[in-house]
């Protein structure tokens, strides 16, 4: 039986030395500052929207691609036109990331699922902040931390996330999982 449309999204996963590394580089919790907990931390890859998870389940197995590693680096920030603003850390070696961003791209797209048009920025979502956080502070986090750099990640697979949202932020699960085929290493 087919599951109801859900919100859906694409990601990576982090082991738990590269969260840990994520979470201790976020700012720290004050009134207006709500961080990413450290189960909710990933690399989004694509969005969907709303659909059917066994649909988008059945396009992603066609995704064949090998292991590869990545490393984070830097920080940035995106601000909204509502005032909030989301830091981020960055992806230092893109290239392999990107190669799969497309190759997934291309399995949503021949399954009949339309694709975001604008580039793809890859980034691990930090922390949210509402308009009550000055710039200054923003700022600070920033330089502080302009410097970071993640070890090498292996990244041996992607997953099917299904996104809620609740007064707390956005919860995600898990709800399907790929692993890449070592054999095209």
């Amino acid at each position: 039986m087919p599951k109801p449309p859900q919100k859906l999204f694409v990601a990576i996963d982090f082991p738990i030395r590269a969260t840990e590394a994520l979470t201790q580089l976020q700012p720290s919790t004050r009134p207006g500052i709500r961080v990413t907990k450290a189960d909710q931390v990933h690399l989004t890859l694509h969005f969907i929207g709303e659909a059917e998870p066994n649909l988008v389940d059945k396009a992603l197995q066609n995704v064949t691609f090998a292991p590869f590693e990545l490393t984070l680096g830097g920080v940035g920030q995106f601000p909204s036109a509502g005032g909030t603003v989301t830091i981020w850390a960055g992806v230092r070696n893109v290239g392999k990331l990107l190669e799969l961003h497309q190759e997934i791209g291309t399995a949503l797209k021949s399954a009949g699922f339309l694709v975001e048009g604008r580039p793809y920025n890859p980034h691990v979502t930090l922390a949210r902040c509402e308009p009550s956080v000055t710039a200054e502070t923003i700022q600070e986090f920033l330089s502080r931390n302009s410097k970071f750099q993640s070890s090498p990640i292996s990244i041996p697979g992607f997953w099917l996330y299904s996104s809620t949202s609740t007064t707390d932020g956005p919860v995600y699960q898990r709800e399907s999982s790929y692993s890449f085929d070592i054999s095209k290493d």
